[in-house]
Parts: C-alpha cells; structure tokens; sequence
C-alpha cells in the first residue's frame, strides 16, 4: 500500500477536521496549510450550535472546546412588530467560542495526529496535468499531492460552483450587558427573513453583526439598518460598551449541496457553499464535511479516487442536504405573520415544541 499525499488548503473547522479525518486513515501524509499565522482573527459570530456540539462530542473534543466556550441555554427574539419572547431551558443547547481560539484548538488538533501545519503560505492557484489537480501552488512555491481539499472559506477562488452569498456586517463589543446565558435576534421587516444578532462570549464581551441576501441592501443600507437596530432593539445590551471596528464579510450559502469538485479536487466547508441561507450557520456543516472527507478518502484503495470522490458527494447530500434545504421554511416563517404569534405560543403549552423547533432550526 503506497502513502499518498494529501494537501489541506485552509485550517479552518472544515480544513482542519479534514486533516484530521485524512490522518486515521493511514492512507495519506497529510499537510494543512494556511494562508496567515494562528491565531487569526476572523468575523464571525462563533456560534456552535447542537449538531457541532453534536459533533465534537463524537470525535472526542467536546471537553476541550467547553472548557473555553461561552454556553448558551436560550434565545430572545425581537420580532418586527416590536415584540419579544425567550426561548430555552436549563440544558445547555449551544455555545459562543471566538473563531481564533476554534480555529487554533482544532488546527493543533489535526497537527497532534500527525498533520503537517504549514502557515502563511498562501495558495493562488492548482497544479493540473490535463484534467487532473496535482498539487497547489502560491508565492512560496508549489505542493504536489495525489489529493487536494480546498476549505479555504468563502473568498477562495479555487472552487467556483454555484452558490447564493449573505452579506453581513460585524463587530466586536466589550462590556455588554446581556442576558445570561442568551444570544439576541433581531428581525425587523426591512431585513426580514434575515436578522440581526447579539452572541455574548462571557465576561462582558459578545460579537453584534447584522446578514442579509446579498443585493437584499446596498452598502449604505446596510449600516443605517444596523445602526438602527442597535440604537433601538439592541440599545439596552449595548449602553456604554466599548465597540471595535467594523468588518464586512460575505458568506458562500446553498439551498442544496452542489460541490464544485474535480479529479482529485474536493471542497468541503464554507468554499462548497455549505452554509445555511436563512441562518448564516455553517460552523456545524464545515466540521461534518471535513469530517466525511477523510471517510470517503479511507475507501481510495479499492474505489480509487473517483469512487471515493462520488462517495464524498453522496454522503454530503444525504447528511447535509436536508438540513440546507430547510431554510426555505424558515425564511418563510421569519417573513409571516406566523412570526408574530411567536410570543404568544411561548407562553401557552406549545412552549416546549417551540422551542425544539427554533432549536434545530438554528442547529441546521
């Protein structure tokens, strides 16, 4: 059995597991290489929801993620009439960790089973010997590999594909002044099915940002809705806190997995538009599809690598497709007028079944 060579572009949650993954098998060297120095700061709200929950606690890092993330019991919605209800319970549903110490705790991780961390080494381009992908180049040079995983995010430029694309606004605040254990969302009918958010991270410091479909608002629009939300829904958790700089992002979404992979080329995470259009969540998805890559990759011997690939694909579609596919009902819900009886089912014996719902629906 020959070791082959498998380069990671993006040490992300979805490159990260990926390198993981590609360890177990036995089957690859592997090395993870990105394009800036860990940590690294990265817009993003941090959200782990229950199925990424889910996930650490199967391959065994749940512990050492909780040990810093900031848990999360319950919801408050801001609904576009002015109403508001609080959703959850005493269990734990999800939590908030910081992209720069996910990212970190999940790239040494992969480094600790015997990938190869490689950073600041930025990839322009794919290695190519007529159809076939053999390797990655950049700056610094080129990497030959028999199998290349790109879960560089949504800016690569390595994987086209089709995908719709969220466009947000955030910032990091310190001294909030939220409700324990509670991530805030706001829906106002000038950006609704989509929301604001407030995701606290314990000790005063939480992350404020607003997404919308991109074209949905111009540039312009988007800050005066967000300044507005913050002065009106958000101004309580808000008062007296000290704000940092804004950053703009766009995020890859899909309503159904259409991965743009090619002979010995596979996208996983962010870059395969793997994101939920209607909740912008994608954290869950990355870590399952860098997780499944390595699954699929462990039958190249006797599939060869476009049996594994077309296995990869198919177990992408039916783990994460109908999840995906869910946000055409939510974004529904979030724009009718079902929305606004939400307050009022919290209270009546519904409560529970609500709650359920709003959870795996954010989970999705």
């Amino acid at each position: 059995m020959t070791t082959k060579r498998a380069v990671v572009v993006g040490a992300g949650p979805a490159g990260s597991l990926a390198a993981l993954s590609l360890m177990e098998t036995n089957l690859f060297e592997v090395t993870l290489i990105d394009r800036t120095t860990l940590p690294k700061t990265k817009p993003c709200g941090g959200g782990l929801g229950p199925s990424a929950l889910n996930h650490l606690r199967m391959i065994g890092l749940e512990p050492k993620i909780m040990a810093e993330a900031y848990p999360i019991r319950g919801a408050r919605f801001h609904t576009p009439k002015g109403r508001q209800v609080v959703l959850g319970g005493n269990a734990v549903a999800a939590a908030v960790l910081p992209r720069e110490r996910l990212d970190l705790v999940l790239a040494r991780e992969a480094e600790r089973a015997g990938a190869r961390l490689v950073e600041e080494w930025p990839v322009t381009g794919v290695l190519t010997d007529e159809q076939t992908v053999t390797g990655v180049s950049g700056p610094k040079g080129e990497m030959e590999a028999d199998l290349v995983v790109v879960a560089a995010g949504g800016t690569t430029s390595l994987a086209g594909g089709t995908f719709s694309r969220l466009q947000c606004i955030w910032q990091q605040i310190e001294g909030a002044n939220y409700l324990p254990g509670t991530i805030e969302m706001v829906i106002t009918k000038k950006i609704a099915p989509w929301y604001a958010w407030l995701f606290p991270e314990g000790q005063g410091r939480a992350n404020i940002g607003m997404c919308c479909i991109a074209g949905h608002l111009d540039r312009n629009g988007l800050q005066e809705t967000f300044d507005q939300i913050c002065d009106e829904q958000l101004a309580p958790a808000l008062a007296g806190t000290t704000r940092g700089p804004r950053r703009f992002m766009g995020i890859r979404t899909s309503r159904w997995p259409r991965l743009a992979n090619r002979p010995h080329l596979w996208v996983a995470g962010e870059a395969a538009a793997l994101t939920n259009e209607a909740t912008g969540e994608g954290i869950g998805q990355a870590m399952i599809s860098g997780r499944l890559v390595g699954q699929a990759a462990a039958h190249w011997d006797d599939r060869g690598e476009e049996g594994a690939r077309k296995l990869y694909e198919r177990t992408i579609r039916r783990t994460l497709g109908p999840g995906l596919g869910s946000s055409i009902l939510i974004e529904h819900f979030a724009a009718s007028p079902a929305l606004e009886a939400t307050p009022r089912l919290a209270k009546g014996p519904t409560s529970a079944l609500l709650s359920k719902f709003v959870t795996r629906a954010l989970a999705s």
